[in-house]
């Protein structure tokens, strides 16, 4: 059987921020944005305090497959230690009609990982950032030069 533990713990990370407090929230609004429709679940703020969110994925039926939590610390000069942690998390066989069709699975998984890229994005400055330029500009054709002897047609 596969073992789905690394797969979770990936999930985790920790990243230091020069943000305020309301900043990391609305990092967090955003994020759950894009992770929003994922195979039929949903992630939701399930409650928010002075320095953490907690967040958790519901499947079909609102049942609860995963529970969230960033937790964030304050630092010298302004700057935080912002962490997201997996707390429980459901594990369902992957068998039809009693038949093992292969490993337990973890069905907040998909949803998890695009919230969690995202939100590290977010604090990470990666999604604000412009797209690259090319480093010299591109020449553009010179336009023709009208004779003085013809008109010029336009």
């Amino acid at each position: 059987m596969a073992d789905h533990a690394d797969d979770v713990a990936g999930l985790e990370f920790a990243v230091r921020v020069a943000l305020r407090p309301d900043d990391v929230r609305e990092a967090g609004r955003r994020a759950l944005a894009a992770a929003r429709g994922q195979r039929g679940t949903t992630i939701r703020e399930a409650h928010v305090g002075p320095a953490a969110i907690r967040y958790v994925v519901f499947g079909r039926g609102l049942v609860r497959q995963m529970v969230l939590h960033l937790t964030w610390e304050e630092l010298a000069a302004g700057r935080r230690r912002v962490r997201l942690t997996v707390g429980e998390h459901l594990v369902e066989p992957n068998r039809l009609l009693f038949i093992p069709l292969g490993p337990p699975v973890v069905p907040a998984l998909p949803t998890a990982r695009a919230f969690v890229a995202a939100l590290r994005d977010e604090l990470t400055g990666s999604a604000a950032r412009p797209p690259t330029r090319p480093a010299l500009p591109v020449p553009r054709p010179a336009r023709p030069q009208a004779s003085v002897d013809s008109p010029e047609v336009v």
